[in-house]
């Protein structure tokens, strides 16, 4: 992401709190030892915490 907005900042600091929350819930820091559904599942937890903190900041959807 070129130049974030405050915004967007924070919401990927958010998902990062819940990627790291995943990680540590998996006892593993190895990507490369990730299964498949548990690589999709980090990525589903990147994306859903970067939306939900960009709507609970903005009060509408992202412009994406």
């Amino acid at each position: 992401m070129i130049d974030p907005n405050e915004d967007e900042t924070a919401a990927m600091q958010a998902a990062g709190v819940l990627a790291g929350e995943y990680v540590e819930h998996l006892g593993k820091t190895d990507l490369a030892a990730f299964t498949e559904a548990e690589w999709n599942t980090l990525i589903e937890s990147v994306i859903t915490g970067y939306i939900e903190e960009m709507q609970r900041r903005t009060q509408k959807d992202p412009p994406f």
